[in-house]
């Protein structure tokens, strides 16, 4: 009926509740392995959305480095200063942009 000895102990796991298979981020038990694989998968994607969650105004962002640009916004800091007129800017492509306009004033 099972087709296998792995198939009837998998499906015996519903009438005992036995749950082998334990997350070690969680704690949470699974009675096969498969359903465990998908839960750290689904903790992984949410511990990676939270990283990319703004803890200010919880804002998603899609990697660590636009999150590093948009807290810039908060912070106010502006590492990227013009050499020219010493006007700062919080990405340097603002910054290369605002320097065009000195070369089109000469």
């Amino acid at each position: 009926m099972f087709g296998s000895p792995y198939l009837l102990t998998r499906h015996m796991r519903v009438h005992t509740g036995e749950q082998p298979f334990k997350c070690t981020q969680c704690g949470k038990s699974f009675n096969q392995k498969y359903n465990l694989q998908r839960h750290i998968i689904t903790i992984n994607k949410l511990n990676r959305i939270s990283e990319n969650q703004c803890n200010l105004c919880n804002r998603l962002l899609p990697s660590r480095s636009h999150m590093i640009l948009h807290k810039r916004i908060h912070t106010g800091e502006k590492p990227f200063k013009c050499d020219i007129c010493g006007r700062q800017f919080n990405r340097k492509g603002n910054m290369k942009t605002h320097q065009i306009t000195h070369l089109e004033h000469q």
